[in-house]
C-alpha cells in the first residue's frame, strides 16, 4: 500500500502563537456548543409539532383498531375455519392473529428460584456467568502483570486542549 503525504500543518512556533490558536479553538468550540444548542431547541420545537399533529390520528387509529379486534374476536371461529389459519385477506389488507413466543415469568425473587432449583438438583436451569475482574487486578498491578493474557498499560496518555471560559451563573431567585 503506498504510503501517504500527511497534511502540512501550520504549527505555532512560540507560546504566544499557541496561546492565539487556543483562543481561536475556544471561540470555535463555543460557536459549535451554541449551534448544537440551537439546533437541539429546533429539534425539540419540531419534534413537538409533529407530535401535536399526530395526536389526532393516533387516537382515530387507536379507535379504528380496536373496532377491528372487536369484530375480528366476535367472528373469529368464521374468520379463521375454526383456528386453521391465523391471517384473513379482506380486499383492504389483512388481519390476524400471531402466537407470541414462550417466555418465563418469575413469580418470586430470583433467590429464592435458584435455591429451589439447587434443592430439585436442576442445576442446569441455573446459568453462572464469569468475567474478568479488571478494577481487582489493577488493585494488583504487579500480580496481573505477571499472568500470561494480561497486560497492564500504565504508558497511556492522551493529548488535551481546553479553553478557559466561564459558566453563566444560574440566576438567583
Amino acid at each position: 500500500m503506498p504510503k501517504m503525504k500527511a497534511p502540512a500543518l501550520n504549527v505555532p512556533q512560540s507560546d504566544r502563537e499557541a496561546d492565539l490558536l487556543l483562543m481561536l479553538y475556544g471561540e470555535q468550540s463555543r460557536v459549535v456548543a451554541e449551534l448544537q444548542t440551537r439546533m437541539d431547541a429546533a429539534l425539540a420545537r419540531a419534534k413537538a409539532d409533529f407530535e401535536g399533529r399526530a395526536k389526532p390520528s393516533q387516537e382515530v387509529l387507536k379507535g379504528l383498531f380496536e373496532q377491528l379486534q372487536a369484530w375480528g374476536a366476535a367472528n373469529r371461529s368464521r374468520l379463521t375455519a375454526d383456528g386453521k389459519v391465523k391471517t384473513v385477506e379482506l380486499p383492504a389488507g389483512k388481519i390476524g392473529w400471531r402466537s407470541r413466543p414462550p417466555s418465563i415469568r418469575l413469580t418470586a425473587k430470583i433467590d429464592e428460584v435458584i435455591k429451589t432449583l439447587r434443592t430439585l438438583k436442576l442445576a442446569r436451569f441455573i446459568r453462572v456467568k464469569y468475567e474478568v475482574n479488571k478494577e481487582a487486578l489493577l488493585e494488583e498491578p504487579k500480580r496481573a502483570a505477571t499472568i500470561a493474557g494480561i497486560k497492564v498499560v500504565t504508558d497511556a496518555e492522551d493529548f488535551y486542549v481546553e479553553p478557559f471560559g466561564a459558566d453563566l451563573s444560574e440566576p438567583k431567585p
